[in-house]
Formats: C-alpha cells, structure tokens, sequence
C-alpha cells in the first residue's frame, strides 16, 4: 500500500475515505457545471462561465465566514453539517431544473457546503499527523494523490451521463456521494490529534474561548499570517490554469474536434498522472524544503498552455495536460504543508480562511475569461471565426506571472520554517500521555490505565499552554 511504511494513523484512512468521496462530488459537479447551464438551461457561453465564477467566489466568501467556525465547532461537526447541506443542495439542484432555482442554489446553499469540506479534511491530516522523517509530507501527497483519484473517475463519469443526455444524474451522484460522507463522519471521525511521539491525545484548542473579533485582531498581528497571504496570491496565476481544465478545456475539445471529442478522458489523464507521480515523488523529495519544491513545480505548470500555441492537434491538448499534471505532481501537495506548517494550533480554519482572501475573485475571474475567450476566439459557429492560438496565448500570460513574481519574493516567503509554530508536545513523562479509544463512541479517554469520563479533564496540560488558557475547567 502506498501509506505501508510511514506509519499513518487509522484517523488518517477515514480522512482519505472521506477526501475521496468529497473530490468526487466537486469534480463531477464542476466538470458538468457549465455544459448543464449552457445546454440544460440556455444559459449563454459568457452567462455560464460568469456563474461558474460566483460559484466559486462564494465558495471563498463563505469560506472566511466559517473559517472561525470550523475552529470552534471542531472538525466532527463541521464535517457533519457540511455534508447534511451538501446532500440536499446537489439534490435541489438535480430535481429543480429551472435556471432561477438552479442560480440561487448556486449563490447560497451549494458554495456554504463546500466551504466546509476541503478545509476542515486539510486541518485533520495536519491534525491526524506528526512532522517526523516526512510523515506528515507523505500523508498530505497521499491526500492529494486521493483526491486525484476522484478526479479520475469523476472526468469519465461525466462523459458518459453527458453523451446519455442526462447531466442531472451527475448532480445526483454527487448528493449520493455527500450522503455517504456524513454517515462516514458521524461513525468515524473524533476530535483528536496526535503528539510528536505518534500518539493519539484528545484534542482542545488553546483558543477554545476566543471571540471572532480577538481571533481576527490576533491572527492579523502574525507576520507567518500576511507570508501565507502572500504566497497565496501569488499561486493566483496557477490556479487559473487548473480551473480552465474545467472551464475550457471541455467546450474547447467540442467545438474544436467534434461533439463527440472525448474530453472526459483526456480531463482524466491529469488525475492519472498525479495518482502515479505524487507519492513517488513525496518519497523521493520530502528531505527539500516546501517552498523550494512549490517554486519549481509552479514554473512547470505555468509552460504547460504555451504547448497549445502549436496548433489544435490531440497531442497539443496532450501535452498540455501532462506538463501541467507534472508541475502539479511536485508542488500542489506542498502547499498543503506550507499552509499547515504556518498555521498556528487551533487556528487553522481562520488561518486558511483568511488567507485564501485573494483568492476571492480566482474562480470569477476564470469562468468570466472563459466565456470571454470562448465566445471571441472559438465560437461554436462559424468555424471561420476562431481564433484559439490567441485564446491559450491569452491564458498563458495569464499564467506564467505567477512563478516569476514568486521567484522574485523567495527571499521572504522561505522563511517560514524560522517562526514556524511548535508540535504538540508529547508531554514530559510517559503517564500524561493520553490515548483515545479508537471507536470514540462512549465520550471516554483513557489515561494510562484510567478511564476519564465526560467534564474530567481529558487532555494533558502541554509546555507553555495551562488550563486556564484554553478554557477547560477541572
């Protein structure tokens, strides 16, 4: 197995269960997103890329808004109510096919469930994980390679209910998949985390107590804060190629090679890829440092759409992709490390949250240039009017900044690791540590040979943090 060897927890396989059916969900109902709006509801090319985008944009919005709540409702019961409203969105959106119903799902309901899910899976593999001899870089490459798996069989999936006419099966399946996620979540999934000896402890945040507005003022004090801000916006540029796959890439291949153009597969070739390389590369790379890794996989990525300057060939498309999955395969699993390594214990969810402010107007900004690009430069007719060697120069610019500016910054945005915030510690003797009971069903801990019942104090005072601190009461 690819976890065999790295001593990962069994918290960390329910997370990677959960990732997958997560991935699967927003793949399928990204890839289809447009395609439905244009030909299910008669949407214009520019009107379904601009909704794509306020789709996206909320998803953020909503984001900095449940970034304090994640922290303060914990990763069980933000899990829980993501996917209770996820699973009755996406069947909403399957069953109402009218445009008006379908945009105010889009606008409300749907974004809300998905800021609660690939935030709060993040925090629980940073959670789930100890930094030792790369544990904690390999467990985040897994995580990414999982979701890729999805991926995989999201693009075919959606091929095949898009050639039977019936795109509302893929909203379907994705409430199904949402579902399963919430049963999973209410089962499995406990508030711990583990120490740096590889031990499960209960988990209680040192900011438990902690208003919205102190959390703010605090966080926004913190230097590591602002570099991770930064580093976000500049991934800015990246992030808007992969959302072209989306986008794009399927109305391109039709218009371009047929309505039976199989952008579903060629789609898949870029979670293939990532499925194969990013565990091996972890293995091989996790001793380099996680800026280093997101710098050089960054330009890669950013050369991948000047491959499309060549002509409106399978292989241009091909070669597209694999270049792109490439660059990916090396630097999008660190971020995840790079994120998690600045954000302080407890304060991940507003950390991530905040952070990802830039990237408000990513997604907008994509689904509005593709229906720009698309409607000006590959039209559905007449042929005579296109023009896509102008399209993917356009989309390349848009691109390539991203890497250079990054590499101008990398003087400061390296030195995270110098304020990097500390590992929980193990505790300083053997019986303070405490171990959770894997079915975490009957409220109780053990400590040592004790059992502790509900209002003791179950997690053990660390270095630095006292009770008092993090708001417990003996």
């Amino acid at each position: 197995m690819i976890c065999s060897g790295w001593g990962l927890s069994r918290e960390l396989y329910i997370i990677y269960a959960l990732k997958f059916l997560s991935s699967f969900s927003y793949f399928s109902f990204s890839l289809a997103l447009v395609l439905y709006l244009s030909e299910a509801l008669g949407l214009s090319d520019v009107a379904a890329g601009w909704w794509y985008g306020v789709y996206g944009v909320l998803t953020s919005v909503f984001g900095v808004a449940a970034g304090y709540a994640i922290d303060h409702w914990g990763v069980r019961r933000s899990l829980l109510v993501g996917s209770m409203l996820g699973t009755a969105a996406r069947l909403l959106f399957a069953v109402w096919q009218r445009q008006a119903a379908a945009l105010t799902l889009l606008a409300t309901l749907l974004p809300f469930a998905e800021c609660l899910g690939v935030p709060v899976l993040t925090i629980s593999v940073k959670r789930y994980t100890c930094d030792q001899r790369g544990k904690r870089t390999m467990a985040f490459s897994v995580f990414y390679a999982v979701m890729n798996v999805a991926a995989l069989v999201a693009g075919p999936s959606v091929e095949l209910w898009h050639a039977h006419g019936r795109l509302t099966g893929v909203f379907v399946s994705c409430a199904v998949s949402s579902a399963l996620m919430g049963v999973l979540a209410f089962w499995a999934v406990d508030e711990v985390e583990m120490d740096t000896n590889g031990r499960m402890r209960a988990f209680v945040s040192p900011y438990g107590g902690e208003s919205w507005s102190a959390a703010i003022r605090r966080i926004g004090r913190e230097v590591q804060f602002w570099r991770l801000v930064a580093m976000t916006l500049l991934l800015v540029g990246a992030r808007l190629l992969f959302r072209h796959l989306d986008a794009t890439l399927p109305k391109y291949m039709t218009r371009v090679f047929g309505p039976d153009a199989p952008f579903g597969f060629v789609y898949a070739l870029n979670p293939f890829l990532i499925v194969t390389l990013v565990p091996l590369i972890a293995r091989l790379t996790h001793h380099i440092d996680h800026f280093t890794m997101i710098l050089y996989g960054s330009f890669l990525s950013g050369l991948s759409a000047f491959w499309m300057l060549l002509g409106d060939r399978y292989w241009t498309v091909v070669l597209f992709v694999v270049t792109l999955s490439l660059g990916e395969a090396v630097y999008s699993p660190r971020v995840y490390d790079y994120t998690m390594a600045i954000a302080g214990r407890g304060s991940e969810g507003a950390y991530t949250s905040l952070a990802s402010v830039p990237l408000f107007g990513v997604q907008l900004v994509t689904g509005w240039m593709s229906g720009e690009l698309l409607q000006r430069f590959c039209p559905a007719a007449p042929i005579s009017a296109r023009h896509t060697h102008t399209m993917w120069l356009i989309i390349a610019l848009s691109t390539i900044w991203s890497p250079v500016c990054m590499w101008l910054c990398r003087g400061w945005l390296s030195q995270y690791k110098e304020e990097a915030h500390r590992e929980v510690p193990s505790g300083r003797e053997e019986e303070d540590a405490v171990e959770v009971d894997g079915s975490g069903k009957d409220g109780r801990e053990r400590k040592g040979d004790e059992w502790m019942e509900d209002g003791d104090i179950a997690a053990p005072v660390t270095d630095g943090i006292r009770r008092e601190d993090v708001g417990v009461r003996a």
